[in-house]
């Protein structure tokens, strides 16, 4: 999740001149990008240090994301659809305590 925070951030506050970026302080935004607030040099030292199992779940991450991009670029309504009521649905057994 701090990899994903840093990340976001970069990418809602600095985003190439051609794109605006985000001005709306919601407490969605805010709750997203708290962590990036963090200390930078913990961080670094702690992802270093954990960098196999990050670059693990770094991968998985970024397969996401490109399956993602997939079904946007081909209108896949379907794909997508389904992605988001299957990661509701293990939130929802997360937080129940069934995983």
């Amino acid at each position: 999740p701090h990899l994903l925070a840093f990340a976001l951030v970069e990418g809602l506050f600095r985003a190439p001149h051609e794109r605006k970026p985000v001005k709306v302080r919601t407490p969605f935004n805010l709750f997203l990008t708290r962590i990036a607030s963090s200390s930078p040099e913990m961080w670094r030292d702690i992802a270093i240090a954990n960098r196999e199992a990050l670059l693990a779940e770094l991968r998985v991450y970024r397969n996401q994301l490109e399956r993602m991009e997939r079904m946007l670029a081909e209108s896949d309504a379907e794909g997508l659809g389904t992605l988001f009521a299957t990661a509701r649905e293990a939130r929802n057994e997360w937080l129940a305590g069934q995983r």
